[in-house]
Formats: C-alpha cells, sequence, structure tokens
C-alpha cells in the first residue's frame, strides 16, 4: 500500500494549480474485548460540509488570533479539505450477508516510532496475505506516527492489525486493562486503502486518547460529580468535562432517553441538528468531542454562527490545542508532499 503515492494521486490536480505550502495552520461493532473506550469505530461517511467562506474569514471576526495564522485558504488547507471531503462513503445496508466477525491478525509492541515484537495469532488461509503483509502495517503505522506528534502518542503501547472485511469498522482504540496509562491502536487492513477515510479516523482515535486519557477521567470511580464515561468520571477541567458542561447539560437527560433506541437517537439529532458537526457526534459526549476535533484540526476558524461552530471554537481556548492541529496539519502536508 504506497500511502503516498495514492495521497498523491488524490490531490495531483490542486498540486499542479498551486504551491504548496505546509503552514502551521462507525456501525457499532463488539469490541475485542470488554475494555473501557473500545470500538470508536465510523461508518463510511461525508465528514465535512464546507463551511460558507463569508463565516470563515477571520478578517470579519473579533475573535483574537490564537495561532492559526492563515489569512486565506492556502494549497496546504485546499490539500488537507480535499482530503477530508473525498472519502466515497457508502451508506448501504449489507443485509447481513457478509461476515463481519472481527479477526486480529498481528499484534505488535510500540516502541517509541519503532513497531517491535509481533505476536502472530491463528488465522484462516484466506488471511494470510493480510496477517504477513509487514510492509503494509508499517505503512499504516507510518501514516500515523508521521501525523501525529511523538511527544502526543506516547500513551499508545500497542499496534493491532485486524480485520472483519471492507467496509465495517475501520479503527478503534482500547485503554489496556493492565495497564490503565497505556492504549493500543486498531486499524483494519482490509480497509486502510481508503487513505483519506483512514487519515480522518487515525485524527478521530487520536482525540479519543487526548480526551480520555488518566490525566482527564479517574478510573473506575464511586461516585462522580462531574461528566462521566462509562465508570469514569472526569476531572473538574478537563477538555471533556468542560465541553460537556457548556455544551450538553441542556440536552443530555433527552438524550439518555434516546440512547438505547435507534430511531429516538436519529430523531434526538434531528431535533438538534445544528449543535452537531455530524450525525454521529449525536452518539454521545465522548464522539461528539472527538467529530468536532476532526473539523478543528482539517477546517478552517469558523465565525459561531451554530452551536455546532460553537463547539470547534472551544478548542481554541486552549493553546496546547491550537498547538497540536497545527503540528498536525503541518506534519500531514509534509508528509503528504514527500517523494
Amino acid at each position: 500500500m504506497l500511502y503516498r503515492k495514492l495521497l498523491a494521486a488524490l490531490i495531483a490536480a490542486i498540486l499542479l494549480m498551486t504551491t504548496m505550502s505546509c503552514v502551521s495552520d462507525e456501525t457499532y461493532g463488539d469490541s475485542y474485548d470488554d475494555e473501557e473506550y473500545s470500538d470508536e469505530i465510523y461508518e463510511e461517511e461525508e465528514y465535512l460540509d464546507t463551511f460558507d467562506e463569508e463565516e470563515t474569514d477571520e478578517e470579519e471576526t473579533d475573535e483574537p488570533d490564537t495561532g492559526d495564522t492563515t489569512q486565506d485558504i492556502s494549497a496546504c488547507n485546499i490539500l488537507l479539505t480535499d482530503l477530508f471531503e473525498s472519502s466515497d462513503g457508502d451508506d448501504s445496508d449489507d443485509e447481513g450477508e457478509e461476515d463481519d466477525t472481527e479477526y486480529i491478525l498481528i499484534t505488535y509492541q510500540v516502541h517509541g516510532d519503532a513497531l517491535e515484537n509481533p505476536q502472530l495469532e491463528t488465522v484462516s488461509d484466506d488471511l494470510l496475505d493480510e496477517q504477513q503483509d509487514r510492509a503494509g502495517h508499517q505503512e499504516m503505522w507510518e501514516l500515523f506516527a508521521r501525523t501525529i506528534p511523538a511527544d502526543r502518542r506516547t500513551l499508545i503501547s500497542e499496534f493491532i492489525v485486524f480485520t472483519d472485511g471492507p467496509d465495517n469498522v475501520l479503527a478503534a482504540v482500547d485503554q489496556l486493562s493492565t495497564e490503565p496509562e497505556a492504549w493500543s491502536l486498531e486499524v483494519d487492513i482490509a480497509d486502510a486503502d481508503n487513505i483519506a477515510m483512514l487519515i480522518g479516523t487515525l485524527i478521530h482515535e487520536h482525540a479519543h486518547i487526548l480526551t480520555l486519557n488518566n490525566s482527564q477521567f479517574l478510573p473506575e470511580a464511586a461516585s462522580c460529580p462531574f461528566y462521566q464515561s462509562d465508570d469514569n468520571c472526569a476531572e473538574e477541567d478537563s477538555y471533556l468535562n468542560l465541553f460537556y458542561e457548556r455544551f450538553w447539560t441542556d440536552i443530555y437527560a433527552e438524550w439518555d432517553l434516546a440512547y438505547d433506541d435507534e430511531d429516538a437517537l436519529a430523531e434526538f439529532y434531528e431535533t438538534y441538528s445544528d449543535q452537531f458537526v455530524t450525525e454521529y457526534a449525536s452518539t454521545d459526549p465522548d464522539e461528539d468531542i472527538a467529530e468536532t476535533w476532526l473539523y478543528f484540526v482539517y477546517g478552517p476558524r469558523p465565525a459561531g454562527a451554530t452551536i455546532a461552530e460553537e463547539k470547534i471554537l472551544f478548542f481554541y481556548e486552549f493553546p496546547e490545542l491550537v498547538q497540536l492541529r497545527d503540528e498536525i496539519r503541518s506534519n500531514l502536508c509534509n508528509y503528504v508532499a514527500a517523494p
């Protein structure tokens, strides 16, 4: 899987017209085990509706500059937006005809940038090629490692390659029960040829680690006065608790009643669609902040005309997150532009 060549083909028309400028600028599945935060999964979907240029013109807003120095859409911004919008979404039902059982193929230990100590699982003959595709595994990991700064992925101790066949689960993260400070990143090799979707999913998955790790949540808290995710209680000043307090307290009770009913949850989204960047974001606050993070990373700064846009602006209040956004964008541009 030659990702750079595929990415280059995807944006060739843009690169012919512009000069590259790298500015600083899920169906739900069964988890591999019962660990928290597993199955952060995407359905094939269109992620980004382009913001109205009039709403994103920073010169027309009174917001102070917080690090995004782009005045107009640069070549790099266009490139990132094109990648973000180029996934070939397919929302058609499979009608249960295909086997969507998840098979772990191989587990690597992560040490810095390196994948080490591969542990192979016993698989059927038809999965041997995917299991033995070490170059493909390396390129999937390299795409993540080259995009997310090294100091922001130190919690990832395992990289798992699995498959449930094409067009099902693309990626997931798990907090490891044996090492609560450690996480695994899991990617389906059968879906990894959709580069735009893979990039977006990896950034989304990293947002879960960013917002749910043990510096943000107290694991298995007996009582919780703040936002609670599963059995874990958010710290008062955590990103997710602050996000929840600002954007979810008025609608949480209604969401809670709808959560276990697919039709009711869809109706909940329709009622509050202007508050979410995607329908998937209305799944719960955990997914909302991760989906919104993806828009923050990829998109220009919005005007704040809707609650969904106010959620994007939320991240600009944290200089460390603005810096991380800039680093991810720059890393991704440099990776794509590399020969």
